[in-house]
């Protein structure tokens, strides 16, 4: 009953792993990268704030700043839940046998 469990994104942090990938990133998209300091407010949000307890918000998806965002439909599908759940386990059993 006190665990509240949501998932975020922080929107586009301007990041040294951004810039240290294969990827390349236009000049357009990074320029509305926005910084670590506020990469981190939802985050913190999530995981401090009186709110997510006050308004029992659990299972919730939350977008850059810590505002409420729209959840993807897969997020309700149970078998896609089950054999994500599977292949997870499956993977890590396959790492840990190595070593």
């Amino acid at each position: 009953e006190q665990v509240y469990a949501n998932s975020l994104h922080p929107g586009l942090v301007d990041t040294n792993m951004l810039r240290r990938n294969d990827l390349s990133f236009p000049e357009t998209i990074m320029s509305s990268s926005i910084s670590t300091e506020d990469g981190a407010i939802t985050t913190l949000y999530c995981a401090t704030s009186q709110e997510i307890e006050e308004k029992n918000y659990r299972g919730k998806y939350f977008d850059s700043f810590g505002v409420e965002g729209e959840k993807s439909s897969y997020t309700e599908d149970e078998d896609l839940a089950k054999r994500l759940w599977e292949f997870t386990e499956n993977l890590i059993s396959e790492k840990l046998s190595q070593n």
